[in-house]
């Protein structure tokens, strides 16, 4: 159950083992599994977003807006990894705008998705995958 929880609430984003995509970061390495940060990173995940899960919101000549993490910027292209999970090459000719939003991609609010026993079922989910 707690791993079906996560698997549609977190591995949109997340990897902590082989379950998910990875749009945020892995969650195999944390360095702190307890119950506190945790919660701290899930109820706010703006509070320390690496810079490879930032947001960037594009806006391209067509009046198309794209959002997600820049994955690669090569050559003439710019790859944003949308959170479920597809990679988007963008001509850099076609990009009108492109704005780094200074947040994370994981969605403002997303714990109300959740209520407060699910919460704690991912955060312990969480907790045990290390021990795996």
């Amino acid at each position: 159950m707690v791993s079906a929880l996560f698997k549609k609430h977190c591995a949109v984003c997340h990897v902590p083992d082989d379950i998910g995509r990875a749009v945020g970061p892995s969650l195999a390495n944390l360095s702190d599994r307890s119950t506190r940060a945790l919660t701290e990173s899930i109820l706010n995940p703006n509070r320390a977003v690496d810079p490879q899960c930032r947001n960037y919101v594009l806006l391209t000549s067509e009046s198309r807006i794209i959002t997600g993490a820049i994955s690669e910027k090569l050559g003439d292209t710019v790859t944003v990894l949308q959170t479920d999970g597809r990679r988007l090459s963008v001509s850099r000719v076609d990009i009108e705008s492109m704005r780094d939003t200074g947040l994370s991609v994981t969605p403002e609010g997303f714990q109300s998705q959740l209520d407060p026993q699910r919460l704690v079922d991912v955060i312990e989910f969480l907790r045990s995958s290390a021990n795996r």
